[in-house]
């Protein structure tokens, strides 16, 4: 059954809410995920996924960052792809991760938010983790010059 917040295609396959229009030009990457509409790829992934028991969720530090969420014999992985050339992307969340451990993954939601006023483009979207114990919101960052925009979150899950 598909995510009651993601479309469905005429065949019933879901298909990500789209993502924040940013302010300067779309990048390459995000351009041609925006046009392949690859966004059924990260939402296979992350449907196997819910209604699981999460045993760990961390944040992984790097350009662009990585969310992982570990289950019993699986790891989901989040991320966002878009990277093109110059832009700065990274992941920042102020909730305490380990609380969530042992909590049940409801849904996945991906939110734009207003910009931030800096000398460069700074595009923000949130990645909102729903489990049975509240929300765990990241705050996804694309720091560009006007012609890096956009946001392509994906997913993969694997085994562990």
């Amino acid at each position: 059954m598909p995510n009651p917040n993601w479309e469905t295609d005429e065949d019933g396959n879901p298909i990500n809410p789209p993502a924040q229009e940013p302010r300067g030009q779309r990048g390459i990457m995000a351009n041609l995920h925006y046009l392949m509409g690859t966004d059924r790829e990260a939402a296979a992934a992350i449907q196997p996924a819910l209604n699981h028991r999460m045993q760990a969720i961390r944040l992984v530090d790097g350009d662009p960052g990585e969310v992982q969420i570990d289950f019993r014999r699986h790891r989901l992985t989040l991320w966002d792809r878009g990277q093109s050339c110059c832009e700065s992307r990274y992941i920042r969340t102020d909730d305490d991760l380990a609380y969530f451990a042992g909590a049940m993954l409801r849904n996945i939601e991906i939110s734009a938010a207003e910009e931030i006023a800096d000398s460069v483009v700074h595009d923000i979207q949130f990645l909102r983790i729903i489990t049975d114990r509240g929300t765990i919101t990241f705050v996804n960052h694309n720091e560009h010059n006007g012609c890096y925009g956009g946001f392509v979150i994906d997913a993969r899950l694997e085994e562990i």
